[in-house]
């Protein structure tokens, strides 16, 4: 269950590392908006 929390927790930093650099770049902000939407 701790590797399962820590394996959860890694993909949440790179999901928010993923929306910051998309957002940052302005590329597919409108194409992904709703899925990327927080």
């Amino acid at each position: 269950m701790c590797g399962m929390a820590a394996i959860f927790e890694l993909m949440f930093v790179l999901l928010f590392i993923l929306h910051s650099g998309v957002y940052s770049a302005g590329k597919d902000v409108f194409t992904n908006g709703d899925i990327l939407d927080f």
